[in-house]
């Protein structure tokens, strides 16, 4: 049975406003870096996208909802990232190496959202702030399980 037209539009469109959206998220951070989350308004981000910024509400309930998507985007990309080189099985030795050059090639592959991230954290709700610390900390566990494998002795007191 072939499909019905109307459902081949329904899944471009669906498409569509999923790349839109993508391209939202990465204007978003190109201006959030270069000129501050305070100093970007709706309408400057759509005009980066070609729509105008009511437009936006398409896709976001407002400006702090892309703040949000972006940071804790950011958040879960960095642990998923971590948690697929944790689970190679190599040794601890290599796994933090591996770890090391994930995040490394991170950083180097994302200046503007670690900038934004870095300016803007604070700036989240306190719910969001809470789920980006909890990625964050899920995050650097991966890390203190291999410092650990390696150098068994030592506590996990901080």
């Amino acid at each position: 049975m072939s499909s019905h037209p109307k459902d081949v539009t329904a899944t471009d469109r669906e498409r569509a406003k999923a790349q839109r959206r993508e391209d939202l998220l990465s204007e978003a951070t190109r201006l959030f870096a270069i000129h501050g989350y305070a100093g970007v308004s709706l309408e400057d981000l759509g005009a980066a996208c070609g729509i105008s910024g009511p437009a936006v509400y398409r896709h976001f309930s407002g400006k702090p909802a892309v703040l949000i998507a972006l940071l804790v985007g950011v958040s879960q990309d960095l642990l998923d990232g971590g948690r697929e080189v944790a689970a190679t099985g190599d040794t601890a030795a290599e796994t933090l190496k591996r770890l090391i050059a994930f995040h490394t090639d991170f950083a180097l592959a994302r200046p503007d959202i670690i900038q934004v991230q870095d300016r803007n954290l604070e700036t989240l709700p306190a719910a969001e702030l809470q789920l980006v610390r909890k990625l964050q900390r899920e995050y650097i566990a991966l890390w203190t399980e291999q410092l650990h494998r390696i150098h068994p002795q030592e506590t996990n007191a901080v």
